[in-house]
């Protein structure tokens, strides 16, 4: 029962193939790791500051105060009524030119005619606003990190064709070696063959090299060290290009809801504000005058009321600022418009480009099978001593650029459907 599930567990590993890495996987993690993205978290954590500090608006004011002043003028009884109040026995001192006093004042909104409101729709609309620009400038990350994608592509693709180039080439070495010992080749043949050899190894190392730079600076951009992996060809699909889904129209929206706001927030500044007050203090002199002429002592006090307040300044350019929202608005549409017409003609460019490599892969493959029925004949006519070293390299290089032009066609066709793509956000 062991070897049965031991023999089960082998073929369910050896079943599972290796994922290379996807253009998926590197647009994700590019994103991820790029330092921008931290900005979106900044952004949020600012955002809930300020409707934090809004809420508190709410809040009662509260100041607490003390003072003390000497003036050389205060309210005082007239001489004669002085007189007379001291007559009948009544001493009143009169306000002391020495005042003092601390206490405590409060103040509570009840209406802000909607300003409050307005402040924390202003914030919420500034906040998707920014993140909409964020997500512009991010966007374009996508574009950087697709053409190193399939520079890699094209470079995997340039090795593979080479050392299958090579190998064909080294065997054809070993054959006129052979052929050189029975006295069918000549010498010249043979190191016009190892040269050749020579210079497709150079090419293999260049193409290696220019490769590893390439995926390293992908690597850096994702954060991951892709050293040694493979990469998985993406899949050639066309996007739907009905509709539009580029992050820049989402920014055009925000600027002018943003807008909309701001016009709430003029009708707001044009409402009445009604508020509570309270003033308590304890000092010299107090509410009751009499009394403080009559005592100099300090006293308890309280004070309270409603306060509504109204200014009309606002009005006085109400009508500039509401036109100035209005162009503004023009202006986001102009924008928006020019930045449609010229992703349509971008679409539209592209799929022609689409088309024409389509146009251009089709005849590739017969083009590699001419290539290689050509060398094969040429192969068998010079084993046969009939062709020169030189005219059987001029056959086989005209199969290897075809073969990598094929093969360049194929991935340049898949490159342009994935630039569509990013054209449309799709």
């Amino acid at each position: 029962m062991r070897h049965i599930v031991f023999i089960i567990m082998i073929s369910l590993l050896s079943s599972v193939s290796y994922a290379g890495v996807t253009l998926d996987y590197c647009l994700e993690k590019g994103r991820e790791n790029y330092p921008l993205i931290k900005k979106y978290a900044l952004l949020r954590n600012t955002a809930d500051i300020d409707i934090a500090h809004i809420n508190k608006s709410w809040l009662p004011r509260i100041t607490v105060n003390a003072q003390g002043t000497i003036q050389n003028e205060v309210p005082q009884f007239p001489e004669k009524l002085r007189d007379i109040l001291t007559q009948m026995g009544q001493n009143y001192k009169g306000i002391s030119k020495f005042q003092y006093k601390a206490g405590v004042e409060v103040n509570q909104t009840i209406w802000d005619g909607g300003e409050s409101k307005v402040q924390r729709r202003e914030t919420e609309m500034r906040t998707l606003r920014q993140n909409a620009a964020l997500d512009v400038e991010l966007y374009q990350l996508n574009e950087r990190i697709e053409n190193l994608f399939f520079a890699q592509l094209l470079f995997c693709e340039q090795l593979r064709q080479m050392n299958s180039t090579i190998s064909l080439l080294e065997a054809y070495f070993e054959e006129m070696g052979k052929m050189l010992k029975e006295g069918v080749a000549m010498q010249c043949d043979v190191d016009m063959m190892e040269a050749q050899i020579l210079s497709m190894r150079q090419q293999i190392s260049r193409a290696a090299s220019a490769r590893e730079g390439v995926v390293e600076i992908l690597g850096i951009f994702i954060g991951e060290n892709l050293e040694g992996k493979e990469f998985e060809m993406p899949v050639m699909e066309m996007p739907d290009t009905e509709s539009n889904n580029r992050p820049e129209l989402n920014l055009y929206s925000s600027r002018i809801n943003e807008n909309k706001v701001m016009k709430e927030r003029l009708n707001s500044l044009h409402m009445p504000k009604i508020g509570f007050f309270a003033s308590a203090y304890y000092g010299y002199p107090g509410l009751d005058y009499f009394q403080s002429m009559r005592e100099r002592k300090p006293g308890f006090n309280i004070l309270a009321g409603v306060r509504v307040s109204w200014s009309i300044t606002p009005f006085y350019d109400r009508k500039n600022r509401l036109k100035l929202i209005d162009i503004s608005n023009e202006d986001i549409e102009s924008e928006r418009e020019t930045f449609l017409f010229n992703n349509r003609l971008q679409t539209s460019a592209q799929i022609k480009e689409i088309e024409g490599l389509r146009k251009v892969i089709s005849d590739d493959e017969r083009i590699v099978e001419l290539r290689s029925s050509v060398r094969k004949a040429a192969e068998s006519r010079m084993k046969n001593g009939i062709i020169d070293a030189t005219e059987l390299l001029s056959k086989i290089t005209d199969e290897n650029n075809a073969r990598l032009t094929k093969k360049y066609n194929e991935i340049l066709l898949l490159k342009n459907i994935y630039k569509l793509k990013y054209i449309l956000n799709k």
